[in-house]
Protein backbone atom coordinates (compact mmCIF):
# COMPACT_ATOMS: atom_id res chain seq x y z
CA UNK A 1 0.00 0.00 0.00
CA UNK A 2 1.15 3.54 -0.81
CA UNK A 3 1.28 5.33 2.82
CA UNK A 4 -1.65 7.55 3.00
CA UNK A 5 -1.63 11.10 4.47
CA UNK A 6 -3.19 10.94 7.77
CA UNK A 7 -6.43 13.15 6.87
CA UNK A 8 -7.29 10.94 4.02
CA UNK A 9 -6.30 7.73 6.22
CA UNK A 10 -8.90 9.39 9.00
CA UNK A 11 -11.44 10.04 6.57
CA UNK A 12 -12.01 6.71 4.98
CA UNK A 13 -11.20 5.06 8.07
CA UNK A 14 -14.29 6.80 9.92
CA UNK A 15 -16.38 6.33 7.65
CA UNK A 16 -15.75 2.52 6.95
CA UNK A 17 -15.63 1.74 10.80
CA UNK A 18 -19.17 3.54 10.64
CA UNK A 19 -20.98 2.05 7.56
CA UNK A 20 -19.51 -1.63 8.41
CA UNK A 21 -21.07 -0.76 12.21
CA UNK A 22 -24.26 -0.16 10.90
CA UNK A 23 -24.39 -3.59 8.43
CA UNK A 24 -22.74 -6.00 10.90
CA UNK A 25 -24.26 -4.60 14.21
CA UNK A 26 -20.62 -3.96 15.98
CA UNK A 27 -19.51 -1.76 17.77
CA UNK A 28 -15.87 -0.57 16.63
CA UNK A 29 -14.53 2.51 18.19
CA UNK A 30 -10.83 3.80 16.85
CA UNK A 31 -8.19 1.92 14.76
CA UNK A 32 -4.56 1.55 14.90
CA UNK A 33 -2.23 1.42 12.21
CA UNK A 34 -0.96 -2.49 11.25
CA UNK A 35 2.61 -3.29 12.61
CA UNK A 36 5.26 -3.03 9.75
CA UNK A 37 5.62 -6.56 8.15
CA UNK A 38 1.80 -7.82 9.35
CA UNK A 39 -1.02 -8.44 6.58
CA UNK A 40 -2.94 -5.90 7.74
CA UNK A 41 -2.74 -2.11 7.61
CA UNK A 42 -5.32 -1.16 9.78
CA UNK A 43 -6.89 -2.80 12.67
CA UNK A 44 -10.42 -1.57 14.11
CA UNK A 45 -11.03 -1.90 17.77
CA UNK A 46 -13.66 -1.97 19.98
CA UNK A 47 -14.26 -1.12 23.31
CA UNK A 48 -16.24 -3.91 24.50
CA UNK A 49 -13.48 -6.41 23.76
CA UNK A 50 -14.63 -7.17 20.09
CA UNK A 51 -12.04 -9.20 18.54
CA UNK A 52 -10.15 -6.88 16.26
CA UNK A 53 -10.97 -6.38 12.47
CA UNK A 54 -8.22 -6.46 10.04
CA UNK A 55 -8.32 -4.09 7.31
CA UNK A 56 -6.06 -4.12 3.94
CA UNK A 57 -6.54 -1.09 1.76
CA UNK A 58 -5.48 -0.51 -1.63
CA UNK A 59 -6.00 2.05 -4.19
CA UNK A 60 -8.53 2.00 -7.17
CA UNK A 61 -6.25 1.99 -9.86
CA UNK A 62 -6.19 0.55 -13.71
CA UNK A 63 -2.77 1.73 -13.79
CA UNK A 64 -0.65 3.34 -11.42
CA UNK A 65 2.05 4.67 -13.97
CA UNK A 66 -0.49 6.99 -15.67
CA UNK A 67 -2.91 7.61 -12.41
CA UNK A 68 -0.32 8.26 -9.87
CA UNK A 69 3.34 8.67 -10.22
CA UNK A 70 3.14 10.41 -14.03
CA UNK A 71 0.92 13.14 -12.26
CA UNK A 72 2.99 13.92 -9.45
CA UNK A 73 6.00 14.15 -11.50
CA UNK A 74 3.93 16.68 -13.88
CA UNK A 75 2.93 18.65 -11.12
CA UNK A 76 6.38 18.66 -9.13
CA UNK A 77 8.43 19.42 -12.56
CA UNK A 78 6.40 20.99 -14.90
CA UNK A 79 3.78 22.81 -13.40
CA UNK A 80 5.70 24.30 -10.49
CA UNK A 81 8.43 25.25 -12.86
CA UNK A 82 6.17 26.92 -14.62
CA UNK A 83 4.30 28.94 -12.11
CA UNK A 84 7.66 30.11 -10.27
CA UNK A 85 8.67 31.89 -13.63
CA UNK A 86 5.43 33.24 -14.29
CA UNK A 87 5.59 34.51 -10.90
CA UNK A 88 9.21 35.97 -11.34
CA UNK A 89 8.56 37.75 -14.05
CA UNK A 90 4.98 39.09 -12.34
CA UNK A 91 2.98 38.50 -15.24
CA UNK A 92 -0.68 39.15 -14.57
CA UNK A 93 -3.83 38.41 -15.74
CA UNK A 94 -2.72 35.24 -17.69
CA UNK A 95 -4.17 31.66 -17.19
CA UNK A 96 -2.16 28.92 -18.32
CA UNK A 97 -3.85 25.42 -18.97
CA UNK A 98 -1.96 22.73 -19.68
CA UNK A 99 -2.67 18.85 -20.33
CA UNK A 100 0.21 16.75 -20.37
CA UNK A 101 -1.01 12.60 -20.82
CA UNK A 102 2.65 11.15 -20.65
CA UNK A 103 6.12 11.92 -19.47
CA UNK A 104 9.63 10.68 -20.24
CA UNK A 105 11.34 8.54 -18.00
CA UNK A 106 14.97 10.18 -17.66
CA UNK A 107 14.83 13.35 -15.23
CA UNK A 108 17.41 15.22 -18.06
CA UNK A 109 14.34 14.29 -20.81
CA UNK A 110 11.95 15.44 -18.38
CA UNK A 111 13.90 18.67 -17.03
CA UNK A 112 14.16 19.18 -20.98
CA UNK A 113 10.54 18.90 -21.95
CA UNK A 114 10.07 21.69 -19.33
CA UNK A 115 11.97 24.03 -21.16
CA UNK A 116 10.44 22.97 -24.87
CA UNK A 117 6.75 23.85 -22.78
CA UNK A 118 8.30 27.09 -21.65
CA UNK A 119 9.26 28.32 -25.03
CA UNK A 120 5.60 27.35 -26.19
CA UNK A 121 4.55 29.15 -22.98
CA UNK A 122 6.52 32.44 -23.65
CA UNK A 123 5.69 32.47 -27.77
CA UNK A 124 1.71 33.00 -26.02
CA UNK A 125 2.19 35.29 -23.86
CA UNK A 126 4.39 37.39 -26.01
CA UNK A 127 1.74 37.61 -28.81
CA UNK A 128 0.46 40.61 -29.91
CA UNK A 129 -3.10 40.80 -30.88
CA UNK A 130 -4.88 44.03 -32.39
CA UNK A 131 -8.01 43.23 -31.04
CA UNK A 132 -7.78 44.28 -27.13
CA UNK A 133 -10.84 42.13 -26.32
CA UNK A 134 -9.68 39.00 -27.41
CA UNK A 135 -9.40 36.60 -24.33
CA UNK A 136 -7.43 33.66 -25.77
CA UNK A 137 -4.13 34.48 -26.53
CA UNK A 138 -3.55 31.06 -27.81
CA UNK A 139 -4.40 27.49 -28.01
CA UNK A 140 -2.72 23.99 -28.91
CA UNK A 141 -4.02 20.52 -29.53
CA UNK A 142 -1.40 17.41 -30.52
CA UNK A 143 -4.50 16.87 -33.33
CA UNK A 144 -3.53 20.03 -35.12
CA UNK A 145 -0.20 21.06 -33.87
CA UNK A 146 2.02 22.96 -36.21
CA UNK A 147 5.64 22.74 -36.66
CA UNK A 148 6.42 24.96 -33.99
CA UNK A 149 4.79 22.75 -31.37
CA UNK A 150 6.05 19.81 -32.49
CA UNK A 151 9.10 19.26 -29.39
CA UNK A 152 5.99 19.27 -26.94
CA UNK A 153 3.75 17.10 -29.30
CA UNK A 154 4.60 13.78 -27.83
CA UNK A 155 3.81 14.30 -23.84
CA UNK A 156 1.54 17.56 -24.11
CA UNK A 157 -1.81 16.98 -25.63
CA UNK A 158 -3.37 20.38 -24.81
CA UNK A 159 -1.98 23.80 -23.88
CA UNK A 160 -3.92 27.24 -23.75
CA UNK A 161 -3.47 30.51 -22.56
CA UNK A 162 -5.99 33.14 -21.44
CA UNK A 163 -5.85 36.89 -21.22
CA UNK A 164 -7.92 38.53 -18.00
CA UNK A 165 -10.46 41.26 -19.92
CA UNK A 166 -10.61 43.49 -18.54
CA UNK A 167 -7.17 43.35 -16.66
CA UNK A 168 -7.00 43.38 -12.67
CA UNK A 169 -3.54 42.78 -11.95
CA UNK A 170 -3.97 39.57 -10.73
CA UNK A 171 -1.01 37.31 -10.82
CA UNK A 172 -0.96 34.57 -13.73
CA UNK A 173 -1.71 31.59 -12.46
CA UNK A 174 -1.46 27.54 -13.86
CA UNK A 175 -3.88 25.20 -14.46
CA UNK A 176 -3.44 21.68 -15.46
CA UNK A 177 -3.78 17.66 -15.64
CA UNK A 178 -1.91 14.69 -16.41
CA UNK A 179 -5.12 12.19 -18.13
CA UNK A 180 -5.41 11.10 -21.53
CA UNK A 181 -8.70 11.82 -23.21
CA UNK A 182 -12.02 10.74 -21.87
CA UNK A 183 -11.84 6.87 -22.48
CA UNK A 184 -8.07 6.36 -22.55
CA UNK A 185 -7.72 5.56 -19.30
CA UNK A 186 -10.12 2.64 -17.62
CA UNK A 187 -13.04 4.60 -16.11
CA UNK A 188 -15.32 1.96 -15.70
CA UNK A 189 -15.13 0.74 -11.69
CA UNK A 190 -16.36 -2.53 -12.26
CA UNK A 191 -12.66 -2.71 -14.48
CA UNK A 192 -11.03 -0.90 -11.34
CA UNK A 193 -12.71 -2.64 -8.62
CA UNK A 194 -11.34 -6.51 -10.01
CA UNK A 195 -8.02 -5.24 -11.23
CA UNK A 196 -7.27 -3.72 -7.42
CA UNK A 197 -8.67 -7.36 -6.45
CA UNK A 198 -6.69 -9.52 -8.50
CA UNK A 199 -3.61 -7.37 -7.91
CA UNK A 200 -3.96 -7.92 -4.18
CA UNK A 201 -5.10 -11.63 -4.38
CA UNK A 202 -1.75 -12.30 -6.49
CA UNK A 203 0.26 -10.72 -3.31
CA UNK A 204 -1.27 -12.57 -0.68
CA UNK A 205 -2.28 -15.94 -2.63
CA UNK A 206 -4.66 -17.41 -0.16
CA UNK A 207 -3.55 -16.28 2.93
CA UNK A 208 -6.25 -13.30 3.61
CA UNK A 209 -9.11 -15.01 4.61
CA UNK A 210 -9.35 -12.73 7.78
CA UNK A 211 -8.76 -9.69 6.38
CA UNK A 212 -11.42 -6.85 4.80
CA UNK A 213 -10.46 -5.42 1.55
CA UNK A 214 -10.59 -1.59 1.46
CA UNK A 215 -10.56 -0.20 -2.32
CA UNK A 216 -10.54 3.39 -2.13
CA UNK A 217 -11.91 5.14 -5.16
CA UNK A 218 -9.07 8.38 -4.84
CA UNK A 219 -8.54 9.01 -8.94
CA UNK A 220 -12.08 8.95 -9.62
CA UNK A 221 -15.19 8.37 -7.64
CA UNK A 222 -17.46 5.27 -8.27
CA UNK A 223 -21.53 5.92 -7.59
CA UNK A 224 -24.05 4.34 -6.12
CA UNK A 225 -25.91 2.77 -9.58
CA UNK A 226 -22.34 1.06 -10.15
CA UNK A 227 -22.78 -1.05 -7.30
CA UNK A 228 -25.17 -3.72 -8.54
CA UNK A 229 -22.56 -4.30 -11.41
CA UNK A 230 -19.69 -4.43 -9.36
CA UNK A 231 -21.36 -6.93 -7.17
CA UNK A 232 -22.13 -9.01 -9.89
CA UNK A 233 -18.71 -9.21 -11.19
CA UNK A 234 -17.48 -10.12 -8.10
CA UNK A 235 -19.85 -12.79 -7.03
CA UNK A 236 -18.40 -14.46 -10.27
CA UNK A 237 -15.22 -14.63 -8.76
CA UNK A 238 -13.65 -16.83 -6.14
CA UNK A 239 -12.38 -14.46 -3.41
CA UNK A 240 -10.21 -15.52 -0.51
CA UNK A 241 -10.72 -12.26 1.56
CA UNK A 242 -13.24 -12.06 4.61
CA UNK A 243 -15.15 -8.84 3.05
CA UNK A 244 -14.57 -6.32 0.19
CA UNK A 245 -15.25 -2.43 0.43
CA UNK A 246 -15.48 0.30 -1.65
CA UNK A 247 -14.56 3.69 -0.31
CA UNK A 248 -14.65 7.09 -2.04
CA UNK A 249 -13.11 10.31 -1.16
CA UNK A 250 -15.17 12.37 -3.35
CA UNK A 251 -18.14 14.27 -1.65
CA UNK A 252 -20.27 12.91 -0.33
CA UNK A 253 -17.42 10.45 1.04
CA UNK A 254 -19.10 6.80 0.65
CA UNK A 255 -18.40 3.81 1.90
CA UNK A 256 -20.06 -0.20 0.60
CA UNK A 257 -19.59 -3.43 0.94
CA UNK A 258 -19.28 -5.12 -2.30
CA UNK A 259 -18.78 -8.81 -1.25
CA UNK A 260 -20.26 -10.59 -0.39
CA UNK A 261 -23.24 -8.53 -1.36
CA UNK A 262 -25.07 -7.37 2.01
CA UNK A 263 -28.42 -8.08 2.60
CA UNK A 264 -28.75 -4.36 3.52
CA UNK A 265 -27.58 -1.35 0.96
CA UNK A 266 -24.86 1.01 2.85
CA UNK A 267 -25.62 4.95 2.12
CA UNK A 268 -23.84 8.03 1.44
CA UNK A 269 -21.85 9.43 4.88
CA UNK A 270 -23.57 12.05 6.33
Amino acid sequence: MAELEPEARDRIMDVFMARYNALHATDYDRFEDGPKGTDHDYLCVSSSGKAPLKVQHTRAWADPETEWRVPKDVERLIVHALQRRLDERKICDRHVSIRVDSFPPKRREKLALLEKIWMAVEFGLNRDWSNPSLQRLMRYERNDWTQFYQPISPYVAELEILERVPPVQAPALVGWSATGEEGDGVQDAVFRTVEALKKKEEHYRGTSADLVLVIDFEVMPYFQDELERIRAALAARSIDFREVWLVSQWLPVSADQVWPAPNVQSADAP
